[in-house]
C-alpha cells in the first residue's frame, strides 16, 4: 500500500468514524459525482466505501 493510499484511507477513517459517528452495522449512503468538472476528486467515494467495507469486515471478526 502506497503512502497516498493509506493517508487517503486514514482520512476516510476520520470522517467515517471522528465526524459522522458511524458505528458497525449502520447503513451510510455515499453520494458522488462523475465528470469532468466535478467538485470532488471521483475516487473519494470509493476510498470512503472501501474504509467503511474493511470497517464492517473487522466488526465481523
Amino acid at each position: 500500500m502506497t503512502l497516498s493510499t493509506q493517508l487517503a484511507l486514514d482520512g476516510a477513517n476520520n470522517l467515517l468514524f471522528d465526524a459522522v459517528r458511524a458505528k458497525p452495522g449502520e447503513r451510510i449512503l455515499i453520494v458522488g459525482e462523475k465528470g469532468a468538472n466535478t467538485h470532488y476528486e471521483t475516487n473519494v467515494c470509493d476510498t470512503i466505501f472501501a474504509a467503511a467495507k474493511a470497517a464492517k469486515q473487522c466488526a465481523m471478526s
